[in-house]
């Protein structure tokens, strides 16, 4: 038999967790456009970053590659990241090819300056990322080739097409189309990327932020105020039928005769009939 009071502590317990969980979900955790794809050729130096005063959530991806017969070699010249908690908030990551599954070659929250990365290919990932709080440090990186001293012109570049149901960033990166405008920074970049010539809500993070947990709010009270009332109504419901039911058993409220009665009652009707 179903027990009320255990079953329905149980479901107000889960709607209670998937309640805060859709409260603090962020509407839209913006981040700063940044990132590319870069190519480098021989003799060039090319200078890029993150200016200070980075706003929050900051998610920036560069893909480097080298023309044939080149390494890539990065130089972060100045980077200060961020810890809290003893982890890693504000963090800088250099990977050995051109995907976020490359061989890790440096990653860093820490102050940095002069560190120099070369790529055993022509190819490097780079990613920078930081937390929901501003800074007023840039990171400021400095690229450069290295003669490979064997021919790397038969490589062939690591960079898979976008599949037909993928979305391409403008830095060669791929994501899935349920991607594009979600309020999230996957793509690492700032022009033809999932968040771009999206029409949103026109607020600040932190007001679509409030909007985003008033949503959740709302929806959890409304599911809770829903089985509430659709408990209640059972148990009306069940209470209705177990009275119905008792009243059967009665004979409608009628006592019930014994065996003596209902022998009384077939001699006065013999009786009667004669």
């Amino acid at each position: 038999m179903w027990m009320y009071k255990s079953d329905l502590n149980y479901i107000i317990r889960i709607l209670f967790f998937l309640g805060l969980v859709c409260s603090f979900v962020p509407a839209t955790f913006g981040s700063t456009g940044c990132g590319g794809y870069l190519t480098i050729s021989a003799g060039i130096t090319r200078s890029f970053g993150v200016p200070p005063g980075y706003p929050a959530y900051s998610h920036c991806i560069w893909i480097i590659v080298a023309e044939p017969d080149l390494h890539a070699r990065l130089s972060i010249l100045s980077f200060s990241g961020q810890t809290y908690g003893g982890d890693c908030v504000d963090t800088l990551t250099v990977r050995d090819g051109d995907i976020d599954q490359a061989d890790l070659l440096e990653t860093t929250c820490g102050t940095v300056s002069n560190t120099v990365v070369t790529s055993s290919g022509r190819w490097l990932w780079v990613q920078f990322k930081s937390d929901g709080s501003d800074s007023t440090s840039s990171v400021s990186l400095s690229l450069t080739t290295v003669t490979a001293g064997h021919s790397m012109e038969n490589l062939t570049n690591p960079l898979a097409a976008c599949k037909s149901f993928e979305f391409q960033c403008s830095n060669l990166v791929c994501l899935p189309r349920s991607y594009i405008c979600d309020g999230f920074n996957d793509c690492g970049c700032m022009e033809n990327c999932d968040e771009s010539d999206c029409i949103g809500l026109g607020f600040a993070p932190l007001t679509q932020l409030g909007f985003s947990a008033g949503i959740g709010v709302g929806m959890f009270i409304f599911i809770f105020i829903f089985v509430w009332l659709w408990e209640k109504r059972r148990r009306r419901m069940a209470k209705q039928k177990e009275r119905e039911d008792r009243m059967k058993e009665e004979g409608r409220g009628r006592p019930s005769k014994n065996k003596k009665d209902d022998k009384k009652d077939k001699k006065a009707k013999v009786a009667w009939h004669k």
